[in-house]
């Protein structure tokens, strides 16, 4: 699946990654290629990308009608531009075409921008699981429904 989303400040092409992405997803700055050649292995990942290159990545997997984003990134100079919210609502629209009731993210307690975006995107905190990423540090867990389901 590609396209090119032109609701963003410039115009984000999105597409499936592959594994020649893989050192440009790495440098966004979440995941080591390593770990990124397995999500594109296992499960959907898309890149977003403008004329400069690769600007965010997601990652989500799907099991019946249930949907997880696992990884989210954007390029620290392109975060609050919109990529990531485009990159996102591109991913649960994927997985409610493909059947997805609903869709769940965890987040650390303490990435205020992550769960600002999540909260906007229409995702409800349902559950904290606590020092789940290292003592302080709380996992919360986020569900939305998918368009048309709930």
């Amino acid at each position: 699946m590609t396209g090119v989303v032109s609701g963003a400040p410039a115009p984000l092409t999105i597409r499936f990654a592959v594994q020649a992405d893989l050192t440009d997803i790495a440098a966004l700055g979440a995941w080591s290629a390593e770990s990124w050649s397995d999500e594109v292995i296992r499960h959907r990942v898309w890149v977003g990308s403008t004329a400069g290159g690769i600007v965010a990545a997601l990652s989500m997997s799907l099991v019946t009608d249930v949907a997880e984003v696992r990884q989210i990134t954007v390029a620290p100079w392109a975060r609050r531009t919109g990529f990531g919210r485009t990159l996102l609502e591109h991913g649960v629209s994927w997985a409610s075409n493909e059947g997805a009731q609903e869709v769940f993210l965890e987040v650390s307690a303490g990435n205020d921008a992550a769960i600002r975006l999540y909260e906007s995107a229409g995702f409800t905190e349902i559950a904290r699981r606590t020092d789940y990423y290292a003592p302080g540090d709380d996992a919360l867990v986020y569900r939305r429904g998918t368009p048309g389901r709930f």
